[in-house]
C-alpha cells in the first residue's frame, strides 16, 4: 500500500501558488537611494556610487519575484509526513470536522476529492521557486532569451563591482583563514544581491573576510526556521570563552587527544592511510594548513586549542574521513538560534505539479551539480575549533592541521554554510527565472523542455560569479530522469514516480547479508544500517517498513549489541521487502473533474468482533464478522485488525486508481497504521502486512469520532439480532450489501487468552 499519511489539508478553490505570484506579494521597488543598503554599510560601500548603480540594476531582476520568507516549520513533502498534520499550534488538522453524527459525517466524506484529500506538493516548495517556475512556464520558449539576457546583465554587474571588491579587500583587514580559502568570492557582488533582495542577513558578505563563527553563542541569521522554545532552552547557555576556560587543562586534553588517535590508529592502520592520503590531498588543495606536533600546536594557540579528532569510517567500499566535533567540546557549548529546514527528494513533484498548475502539460527536466570544496570555502572565524588531529602510520605519531574553512563535524558549520547558499539560490529562482533547490552543497535545478537546460546552467554562472562554482566531475546534466539524494525520479506529463537507486539498494542488501552471515553485530552496524534502511523505505513508500526497524532502535537506545532472535526476523524482513517495492508515484493534482475518493470505515468491540463499510460512490457493502476467540485483546488491536481485514475483505471492490480515505476512530490504531510503525513485534507484523498487501493503492489514512464512524454498527453485533434493527437502518438507507468478511493472517499468539498483545 502507498501510505500517503497525513497533511495539512489544502485550501480549496483557491488560485494556485503559482499563479499568485505572477500577480501578487511582489518585491515593493524602491529607489536606491531610499532603501537601507545594510549589507554594504557592513563594508563600507553603502555610499559608493558604483555599488549604489549596481544595486539598483539588480533590483530591477527581482522586481516582481517575492521576498524571501523565514520558514515557520520544517520542511514538508514525504508522502506519510505526519509533520504536516499539524497547525503552527499544534493544533491536529482534519479532513472533516469533528462533532459529526454518522451520517453528517458520511455526506461530508461523500465530497472529498482527490486534491482535497492529497495534499498539493507545490506546499512544500519555496515561493520563489513556484514564482521562477511559473515564469518559465509563462515564457515558453522565450525563456531561453529571458534567461541570457538576465545573466549579461549580472555578468556586467560583476564587472562592474570588481573594482569594488579590491577597494574592500584593500581597506578591510581579511582574517587570514579567509585569506587562504575565500580570496576568490565576489564580496561587493554577494552583498548587492543581498542588498537588492532586501535579504536578512545583511552580513553575509562580511563574513567571507573576517570568518564564520563556529563556536559558542551563534547569532541568528534570519534565514532559517527559529528553535521551538523548548528546544531553545535545551540548548547550552554559555559564551564562547567557557570553551577554553572549563576545568579541562587544554595542555592535558590535546595530549590525551593525541595519546588516544594513536592508540586508536595503530588498531586500523588500513583506515588510517586512507584518512591520511585524503588529509595530504586537501593539504595539496589549500584548504588545510602544513602538518604540526602536539607540542607546535599547543604553541601557536597557546592554550586556547580545542582540537577535532579526525577518523575513517568504512561506508561500502570507501572510507570517509570525519572530523569529530563531540569529543572536543565544542558543540556543547555551542548555542543556535535557528535550523536549517531542507528540501526532501520529493522537491522534483513540487516543482513538477507548481508547472502543472500553470497549465504546462510538457515535460519537467532537472539537474543535479555540487558546490565545489563547499564547506572548505566558507572561512572560519575560530581555527582554534578547527584543528584537526589524525594518525599517521607512517611517522606512528599523531598530526595536527589548521582547517582553513568549516569542518562538517561542528554542529555550527551547517548553519554557517547554508547562510551563502540560501543568497545564491534564492537569486537563481527571483533574478535569473531558475528554479532552483539546496540540499546542503547538493544542487537540484528544474526546468521545462522549452527551456534546454538553459536554467542549469545559467544557475552555474551565478555561483560561479559569487565565487563558489560547482564540481564538473559530479555535473549531471538536465533529464526527465534524474537521482537526487539517493531516490531516482522519473518525471512525465501525468506525474512523477520515484524508487530507490540501484547503488544504495545493493549496499544496503549487502550489509543486511554480512550482519545474518556472521550473526553478530556492532553498534556501528546498527547506526549505519538503520539510518540506510530507513532512508530506503520512506523514499519509496513513506512509513511503509517503519516496525521492522523497532530492534534497530531499541538497540541503539539501549546500547546493546546483542544479534537477538527479533533482530534477525527483522532483518530476513527487510531482506524480502526491500527488492519488491514499487516506485512510489506521485500523480499531478487537477482542479476540476476529478473523481471522488473511495470510503473504508473500520472499527471493533470488546463484545463482538470487527465490522467495516465500503462506500465507492453510490455503492456501499459493509461486513461484521463475530470474533470471540480474540475479544481478550484490547481494543487497539481489535481496531487494528478491523482496518487490516477491510482489505482482505473488499479487495475485489477497490478500484486501482482511485484514492481511498480510510476512517479509524482508535487514535492508537490510527498511529500505527498511519505511521507504518509500532513498537511491539506481534502488532508491527499486522501493521507491515497491511502495508506490504497493497502496495500499490493510495491509501490516506484518518481519525474520526466514535459517534460518526459508520462501522461502529457492525463491529458491535450482527444484522439479524433484532436489539440491532434501529442500529443497521442507516445501512439500509445507503442499500449496503453484506458480504463475507476476511481477516487478515494471525499470529498464533493473537488466541492464546493467557497472553494478551
Amino acid at each position: 500500500m502507498q501510505s500517503i499519511g497525513v497533511f495539512l489539508k489544502p485550501q480549496l478553490n483557491q488560485p494556485h501558488r503559482s499563479q499568485k505570484y505572477l500577480a501578487e506579494d511582489r518585491m515593493t521597488t524602491t529607489s536606491t537611494a531610499a532603501c537601507d543598503l545594510r549589507a554594504g554599510a557592513t563594508l563600507g560601500v553603502d555610499d559608493n556610487d558604483v555599488y549604489r548603480s549596481a544595486v539598483g540594476k539588480l533590483r530591477a531582476l527581482v522586481a516582481s519575484a517575492p521576498r524571501y520568507q523565514r520558514p515557520e516549520r520544517s520542511s514538508i513533502g514525504r508522502l506519510g509526513d505526519l509533520r504536516a498534520r499539524r497547525s503552527a499550534d499544534g493544533t491536529l488538522v482534519m479532513l472533516i470536522e469533528r462533532g459529526l453524527t454518522k451520517s453528517q459525517h458520511i455526506a461530508r466524506s461523500a465530497l472529498l476529492t482527490k486534491s482535497s484529500v492529497i495534499p498539493s506538493m507545490v506546499d512544500a516548495i519555496r515561493p520563489e521557486t513556484c514564482y521562477a517556475m511559473a515564469r518559465t512556464v509563462a515564457l515558453g520558449a522565450n525563456i531561453r532569451a529571458e534567461r541570457d539576457n538576465r545573466l549579461k546583465e549580472l555578468t556586467r554587474i560583476k564587472k562592474l563591482l570588481a573594482p569594488v571588491t579590491a577597494d574592500i579587500r584593500e581597506r578591510i583587514p581579511v582574517f587570514w583563514t579567509a585569506q587562504r580559502v575565500a580570496s576568490g568570492m565576489h564580496i561587493a557582488l554577494l552583498a548587492a544581491m543581498a542588498d537588492a533582495t532586501a535579504w536578512p542577513d545583511a552580513k553575509v558578505a562580511y563574513a567571507f573576510l573576517e570568518g564564520f563563527q563556529c563556536a559558542g553563542d551563534i547569532s541568528d541569521s534570519g534565514l532559517f526556521r527559529c528553535y521551538p522554545p523548548d528546544e531553545l532552552a535545551a540548548q547550552p547557555g554559555v559564551n564562547a570563552e567557557r570553551l577554553w576556560r572549563t576545568a579541562l587543562d587544554e595542555r592535558w586534553y590535546t595530549r590525551r587527544l593525541a595519546d588516544s588517535v594513536v592508540r586508536r590508529g595503530r588498531s586500523a592502520t588500513e583506515e588510517a592511510n586512507v584518512v591520511v592520503a585524503k588529509t595530504d590531498e586537501e593539504a595539496a588543495s589549500g584548504w588545510l594548513g602544513p602538518k604540526m606536533t602536539t607540542t607546535a600546536a599547543m604553541a601557536k594557540y597557546r592554550g586556547r586549542l580545542r582540537p577535532l579528532r579526525r577518523f575513517g569510517i568504512a561506508q561500502g567500499s570507501k572510507v570517509r574521513a570525519i572530523d569529530d566535533g563531540k569529543d572536543s567540546g565544542t558543540n556543547d557549548v555551542t548555542r543556535m538560534y535557528e535550523t536549517i529546514s531542507l528540501p526532501s527528494y520529493t522537491w522534483i513533484a513540487g516543482v513538477a505539479q507548481s508547472a502543472h498548475d500553470s497549465g504546462y502539460r510538457g515535460a519537467i527536466t532537472s539537474g543535479t551539480d555540487d558546490v565545489e570544496a563547499a564547506y572548505r570555502k566558507v572561512p572560519t572565524k575560530q581555527p582554534e575549533a578547527t584543528v584537526i588531529c589524525y594518525y599517521e602510520p607512517a611517522t606512528d605519531a599523531a598530526v595536527f592541521r589548521d582547517t582553513y574553512g568549516l569542518p562538517m563535524g561542528l554542529k555550527a558549520s551547517v548553519i554557517q554554510f547554508n547562510r551563502p547558499m540560501a543568497l545564491m539560490t534564492y537569486f537563481a529562482n527571483a533574478a535569473m527565472l531558475c528554479p532552483a533547490t539546496h540540499y546542503y552543497d547538493d544542487v537540484n535545478i528544474a526546468d521545462t523542455a522549452e527551456g534546454k537546460g538553459t536554467a542549469q546552467r545559467t544557475t552555474d554562472a551565478v555561483f560561479k560569479a559569487c565565487g563558489m562554482g560547482f564540481k564538473s566531475a559530479k555535473h549531471s546534466g538536465a533529464s526527465t530522469s534524474q537521482n537526487f539524494l539517493g531516490v531516482h525520479a522519473d518525471v512525465t506529463p501525468q506525474g512523477v514516480t520515484f524508487s530507490a537507486t540501484p547503488g544504495r539498494l545493493e549496499a544496503t542488501l549487502d550489509i543486511i547479508a554480512a550482519i545474518r552471515a556472521r550473526r553478530t553485530i556492532t553498534v556501528m552496524d546498527i547506526q549505519v544500517l538503520e539510518g540506510k534502511t530507513r532512508f530506503l523505505l520512506e523514499a519509496t513508500h513513506g512509513r511503509l517498513g517503519r516496525a521492522p526497524l523497532s530492534p534497530l532502535r531499541a538497540a541503539i537506545s539501549s546500547g546493546e549489541c546483542r544479534y537477538t532472535e527479533a533482530l534477525d526476523i527483522s532483518l530476513r524482513y527487510l531482506q524480502e521487502l526491500l527488492p519488491t517495492l514499487p516506485p512510489k508515484a506521485h500523480v499531478f493534482v487537477g482542479n476540476e473533474g476529478e473523481a471522488r475518493v473511495v470510503r473504508i470505515y473500520a472499527d471493533a468491540s470488546t463484545s463482538y468482533g470487527v465490522g467495516g463499510v465500503l462506500l465507492v460512490g453510490e455503492l456501499t457493502w459493509y461486513f461484521s464478522l463475530a470474533v470471540p476467540e480474540l475479544l481478550h485483546l484490547r481494543i487497539e488491536v481489535l481496531e487494528l485488525l478491523a482496518a487490516a481485514a477491510a482489505y482482505y475483505t473488499f479487495a475485489h471492490l477497490l478500484p486501482p486508481d482511485r484514492v481511498i480515505v480510510h476512517f479509524i476512530d482508535s487514535q492508537v490504531a490510527f498511529a500505527w497504521v498511519a505511521k507504518g510503525y509500532a513498537s511491539q513485534l506481534h502488532v508491527a507484523d499486522i501493521v507491515n502486512q497491511l502495508h506490504l498487501d497493497h502496495l500499490h493503492r493510495q491509501v490516506w489514512f484518518e481519525w474520526l469520532d466514535s459517534d460518526a464512524n459508520i462501522a461502529d454498527i457492525p463491529s458491535r453485533g450482527d444484522p439479524e439480532d433484532p436489539a440491532l434493527a434501529g442500529d443497521y437502518a442507516i445501512l439500509r438507507e445507503l442499500g449496503a450489501t453484506r458480504i463475507t468478511a476476511k481477516l487478515p493472517p494471525i499470529p498464533p499468539s493473537y488466541y492464546a487468552a493467557a497472553a494478551t498483545p
